[in-house]
């Protein structure tokens, strides 16, 4: 129990100046009190958070850091972010090497795939055959042209979304355009140069809706439009040294792609072997370039 600043005993009176004297104590105490808790407060508090900006002695960029490292994908460009290229490349025995121009100031990771044709398709008009693209309906469109693809049980529809390829391409299309007009488009930025040209389509379900100039709102209030969906069938291939294909019959070796990195800017594409037959037809493939 704490003592009191005076002690009286009963009955006796209370003076002025032990009143006074009480007061003064109870000033001195009070003040050394509030001294002490601000030395606790600047030891314990202030002078422990010169380093406020860090969490467990590590500042937001080190953190940064150690996630990314935990976390970000694995990229050859360290700094940045990761930036990505798609070409679509057909190679013919005349023309069996290019070019592709990048520019990404880096040796890029370089994926490549063949095109193949698209099933259920050599009736449907198009450019030329076989079809590499075809824009279809999934919801109506999908089994007609076995283009849901099944491991078991599960059912997912072939194909990339028309506004996410709208988007990827940066084709500008607004709700009252018409079908036809967007599908234009669409033609025209998938093979921009440096793309090559190759055999696509558009499906009975689309045609119809492109002659009936219906809008891309009549689409959506339908909720037809995130159905719509471009199918091509892209198979990665390894792109293997020549002599581990050497058979001692051209006929019978298959393409070899081979790649060489020029400089930052371009690689070197040559394919050997393109269409010994003279049926062969060409050879179409798709490159993913990835920093």
């Amino acid at each position: 129990m704490s003592e009191p600043y005076v002690n009286y005993a009963p009955g006796q009176l209370i003076a002025a100046e032990v009143m006074n004297d009480m007061q003064m104590q109870i000033r001195d105490d009070i003040e050394a009190k509030v001294a002490a808790a601000k030395d606790e407060l600047v030891e314990n508090g202030v002078s422990r958070a010169d380093n406020a900006d860090k969490f467990a002695e590590k500042s937001e960029t080190e953190w940064t850091k150690v996630l990314d490292e935990r976390y970000a994908p694995k990229v050859h460009d360290h700094e940045g972010q990761g930036v990505y290229r798609r070409y679509f490349k057909r190679f013919t025995s005349d023309t069996p090497n290019t070019f592709l121009h990048h520019k990404l100031g880096r040796f890029p990771l370089v994926d490549t795939y063949q095109l193949l044709a698209v099933p259920n398709t050599s009736d449907v008009d198009a450019t030329e055959h076989p079809v590499r693209f075809f824009l279809y309906y999934a919801h109506e469109e999908a089994d007609r042209f076995n283009l849901n693809a099944k491991v078991f049980r599960e059912r997912v529809p072939v194909g990339i979304p028309i506004a996410a390829l709208l988007d990827e391409y940066a084709v500008d299309w607004e709700e009252d355009d018409t079908l036809q007009d967007v599908r234009n488009e669409l033609w025209d930025g998938l093979f921009k140069l440096p793309n090559d040209e190759m055999g696509h389509a558009a499906s009975p379900w689309l045609e119809e809706k492109c002659i009936e100039r219906l809008k891309i709102k009549d689409l959506i209030e339908n909720d037809e439009w995130p159905d719509i969906r471009m199918a091509f069938g892209a198979q990665k291939i390894e792109v293997i040294p020549e002599n581990s294909l050497t058979t001692g019959n051209d006929n019978q070796r298959g393409p070899v792609v081979k790649i060489t990195h020029i400089n930052y800017e371009t690689l070197m594409v040559e394919v050997d072997n393109v269409g010994p037959n003279a049926d062969a037809g060409p050879l179409d493939l798709m490159f993913l370039l990835r920093m």
